[in-house]
């Protein structure tokens, strides 16, 4: 569901994936980079700030996107995560660029089992996406939902995660949604003090329904958009934004340093079931 970061369905092109590894050699939590969601909860009174800059290209063009996120541990095991999109320009090949705002993401997530000698610690969160896109080509211009799952569980120098969640997205004008699962599984390799590398897989289902007074019928990704294009005049436009569209597989492998004790630095590249690839650099700060 997440505006940016997460796969946009019917724009494979434009998928914002990445993953990121731990800060140190303890216990690892996700950041900006880090597409996995985790269990692993910032402290209590703690933030962590992330920037990065985005480049997504692939057959259908290209785009730059410049995504933030704030991270804060509001309670014990409660955190609250603000990620907003101050930027993106998409370029699709053909058509006339786009640039803008794009929408926003407010998470809660909460751990309710921590990790044991058998069992992962395991957390429940809750994400709302926020329509601040003001073009429809960058945000279908609806509120989305998601509730999911993270389970992380630390094996020597490796840290496991995996999600499950079910999305709720907003239908735009002419265009009827289906409501998806997403899964994630995720590691990541604590090589020394100073580096971390990292994988992830995630897959999230069509979210691609019919248009209205039509059906979609078994077509997914841009084949399906194009029948919704051409079914539906009035949803010409939102058809195409980022969350509505078919299944989207993506990996993705990368490397961070931890440049200081606050500072981690991390690269990453995915490359996904459309053929598409994304590069991404970024820098979080913890305080």
């Amino acid at each position: 569901m997440k505006t940016s970061r997460r796969p946009s369905p019917s724009r494979p092109v434009f998928l914002l994936t990445l993953l990121a590894a731990a800060a140190g050699v303890t216990a690892a939590r996700a950041d900006l980079a880090f597409e996995t969601e985790t269990a692993r909860i910032i402290e209590q009174g703690k933030w962590q700030l992330s920037s990065a800059f985005e480049f997504q290209f692939g057959s259908s063009g290209k785009e730059y996107a410049f995504p933030l996120a704030v991270e804060y541990g509001l309670f014990k095991d409660f955190e609250i995560l603000f990620e907003p999109v101050p930027y993106v320009s998409v370029h699709p090949k053909g058509e006339k660029s786009i640039g803008g705002v794009g929408d926003t993401e407010l998470t809660l997530n909460y751990l309710v089992v921590h990790e044991q000698s058998v069992l992962p610690a395991i957390a429940l969160a809750g994400e709302v996406k926020f329509p601040t896109a003001r073009k429809l080509q960058l945000g279908s211009g609806e509120f989305d939902y998601r509730i999911f799952l993270a389970a992380s569980k630390r094996i020597g120098p490796v840290d496991f995660h995996a999600n499950i969640g079910y999305n709720i997205i907003g239908s735009p004008p002419g265009v009827n949604t289906r409501n998806p699962l997403d899964l994630a599984l995720a590691a990541e390799w604590f090589v020394s003090k100073d580096f971390d590398l990292y994988a992830e897989v995630t897959y999230q289902g069509t979210s691609l329904g019919s248009t209205k007074g039509g059906s979609a019928g078994g077509d997914t990704g841009d084949a399906a958009v194009t029948k919704i294009v051409k079914g539906a005049k009035a949803a010409s436009e939102s058809s195409l934004t980022p969350e509505v569209g078919g299944k989207v597989i993506v990996g993705t492998a990368g490397v961070r340093w931890h440049a200081t004790e606050a500072v981690d630095v991390f690269s990453s590249f995915s490359f996904d079931n459309s053929h598409d690839k994304l590069v991404r650099f970024g820098m979080s700060v913890k305080f």
